[in-house]
């Protein structure tokens, strides 16, 4: 009996083979999931939104402010995603039909 003819053989040469396929050509994640990105679009952001509410562009300290804050905003959001926090809550549940009913007020 040959080597090749072995279903064991067979099976690791098969897998190493779409591993290496796989590894080869499957895109690079952009980010990794574990990882925030605060870029300069969400800044923007978040200056508009403070200059709405206060009338004036914030201070540099103000600004790292608002930076910090989303941060940590984003930090407890994937945190409580994470622990299913999000399921089976009914105050969520009402607050996503109501962003879905005025975007499609909204649009349509």
């Amino acid at each position: 009996m040959r080597i090749w003819e072995a279903p064991l053989i067979q099976f690791l040469v098969f897998g190493g083979i779409l591993f290496a396929a796989y590894s080869a050509f499957a895109p690079e994640p952009e980010t990794p999931p574990e990882q925030i990105v605060i870029d300069a679009q969400r800044i923007q952001s978040l200056e508009q939104g403070f200059e709405a509410a206060w009338k004036r562009p914030p201070t540099e300290s103000e600004k790292q402010g608002l930076i910090d804050d989303f941060l940590i905003e984003e930090v407890f959001y994937r945190e409580a995603q994470n622990l299913g926090l999000d399921r089976d809550d009914v105050v969520i549940r009402r607050r996503m039909r109501q962003k879905i009913e005025f975007f499609f007020f909204f649009f349509f």
